[in-house]
C-alpha cells in the first residue's frame, strides 16, 4: 500500500516524490534563519569595535578591559552562538528538502537551539520565529505524505517467496530405493566385473542401512 502511495506521488520528469508547497516553506524558513543569524552577528562584531559593553547581551553581562582575554573568549562564544543554531538550520532544510523524515526531529531540535540566539541580541527573535514555521511546515499534512513516499521509494517492500514444497531431510527419495537389477546381482558372481561387483555390494548395504 505504501509503495503504491509512492508511485502516484513521483514526478514524471525526476522520478522522484514531488515536494509539495509546504516543505518549500520549510526550506525558505530555515535558510532565512540562517540569513537572520548571520547578520546578527555581524551588527554584534561591528557595533564591539566601538562599544563592547553593548554589542551583545553576553558581553554586557561582564566588564571587561580592551584587549583582554575575556573578550576573545565572549566573541568566540557569541560566535558559537549563532553558528550552531545556523548549521542545525541548514541540516534540518536541506534534509528535509531531500524526504528524510527524521528531518522533523532535527527541525524540533534547531528551534530549540535557536533560542541561543538570545545570547546575541533581539535580533534573533526573527531567527527563533523562522525556525518555529519550518518545524510546522515539516508537521503538515503534505510535507507527512512527501517524507512516506520518499521512505517507501527508498525502502520498497521485499516480496516474500513461497514456501518451497516437498522438502527432504537426510537422503533423497531417488537414493532411498535401489533398483532391482542391481540388488539381485551377488557379489559372489565371478563372470562380472569387479567394478560391478562392488556398486551392487555398496547398493545391498545402502538400502539395508537406510531401510528403516
Amino acid at each position: 500500500m505504501a509503495e503504491e502511495k509512492a508511485r502516484a506521488a513521483l514526478s514524471a520528469k525526476t522520478g522522484n516524490p514531488e515536494r509539495p508547497w509546504s516543505i518549500w516553506l520549510a526550506l525558505l524558513a530555515s535558510y532565512a534563519a540562517v540569513a537572520v543569524l548571520g547578520v546578527a552577528l555581524g551588527l554584534c562584531y561591528w557595533t564591539a569595535v566601538d562599544d563592547f559593553a553593548h554589542a551583545s547581551w553576553l558581553m554586557g553581562l561582564f566588564p571587561t578591559e580592551v584587549g583582554s582575554a575575556e573578550r576573545v573568549l565572549l566573541a568566540v562564544a557569541v560566535t558559537f552562538a549563532a553558528l550552531i543554531p545556523a548549521i542545525a538550520c541548514v541540516i534540518s532544510g536541506f534534509y528535509g528538502w531531500s524526504g528524510y523524515r527524521w528531518a522533523r526531529w532535527a527541525a524540533l531540535v534547531t528551534l530549540v537551539l535557536s533560542f541561543a540566539g538570545w545570547l546575541i541580541n533581539v535580533w534573533t527573535l526573527a531567527a527563533c520565529a523562522l525556525t518555529l514555521l519550518a518545524l510546522l511546515a515539516f508537521l503538515l499534512p503534505p510535507s507527512a505524505r512527501f517524507f512516506r513516499a520518499w521512505h517507501a521509494l527508498r525502502h520498497p517492500e521485499s516480496p516474500y517467496a513461497d514456501a518451497p514444497a516437498g522438502v527432504y531431510y537426510g537422503p533423497l527419495p531417488k537414493y532411498r530405493e535401489i533398483a532391482p537389477e542391481a540388488v539381485a546381482i551377488s557379489s559372489t558372481d565371478p563372470t562380472r566385473p569387479r567394478r560391478q561387483a562392488d556398486t551392487a555390494d555398496q547398493a545391498v548395504e545402502y538400502q539395508e542401512t537406510y531401510s528403516a
